[in-house]
């Protein structure tokens, strides 16, 4: 059996909860009956961000199909016009420089590519919260200690950020279009000071978010957000997961930084 050693023995009652709450096997959730740990994750910006995820998916599905017809039509045009004597790596030679242009062409522009690919990471986070949060309820029932901690690093620092500048307006999720699909974990608005937390997977490759490539990319993103910010007057903070969240912390990396 695979999982948990809760969740071979309860599993189950996980499942129900999941049902209870309209969230098993899908994104449809029953705001009437959520409690409020789930609400505070399932909450407008959620709601847009999968729209627009699941808009960018459809998209890139039905170019993915047309590009696999398109490179079919055309390897059996050639193979059609190959005389019947022609020698067998000749043949491979000439169907190869057909197919090849079509398994190279990308199915989403590369702004697109790039806002589906951040998309999907901060959706596969907070799929995992929300799961994590009705295991936790369940886990609570039977009397077991919870599983992780729903008060995620990102959160602590957006309420240190909240509690030391009362006064600014603090956008969450920020995505201002000359990011081009591209968000700000948190952005003070009149000091026009934008935070990114960042944590393991942005400097060390993890199976869990793409390996290799997933950092390769993941990094690509955020020097493309640190040259929009600069382009356009926004000081960008980067908070690494190894730092301590503390007030000590803001005052050090953001205080210099606010406009009095």
């Amino acid at each position: 059996m695979y999982g948990t050693v809760f969740m071979q023995k309860h599993g189950w009652y996980v499942n129900q909860q999941q049902y209870e709450y309209g969230i098993c096997g899908g994104n449809d959730y029953l705001h009437d009956v959520l409690p409020e740990d789930l609400t505070d994750i399932v909450d407008d910006g959620f709601r847009d961000r999968l729209d627009r995820y699941e808009r960018l998916q459809d998209k890139k599905w039905g170019r993915e199909r047309e590009i696999r017809e398109q490179k079919e039509e055309a390897i059996d045009e050639v193979r059609d016009e190959l005389p019947d004597d022609i020698d067998r790596e000749e043949r491979y030679r000439r169907i190869r420089e057909v197919r090849e242009p079509y398994e190279e062409m990308d199915p989403l522009p590369s702004d697109e590519a790039e806002e589906f690919a951040e998309l999907q990471e901060q959706l596969q986070a907070e799929r995992k919260e929300i799961m994590d949060t009705v295991e936790n309820e369940v886990r609570q029932a039977f009397g077991h200690y919870k599983k992780g901690n729903r008060w995620t690093s990102e959160t602590i620092l957006y309420q240190l950020v909240e509690s030391n500048y009362p006064d600014h307006t603090i956008k969450r999720h920020y995505r201002p279009d000359f990011l081009d699909g591209l968000e700000l974990d948190i952005f003070l608005e009149e000091a026009e000071v934008g935070i990114e937390y960042q944590g393991i997977q942005h400097y060390e490759a993890v199976d869990h978010w793409g390996g290799e490539e997933g950092l390769k990319q993941r990094q690509e993103r955020d020097q493309k957000k640190k040259e929009l910010c600069d382009e356009h007057d926004i000081a960008l903070v980067c908070i690494r997961h190894d730092q301590e969240l503390t007030d000590a912390l803001i005052e050090q990396t953001i205080d210099p930084l606010i406009k009095e």
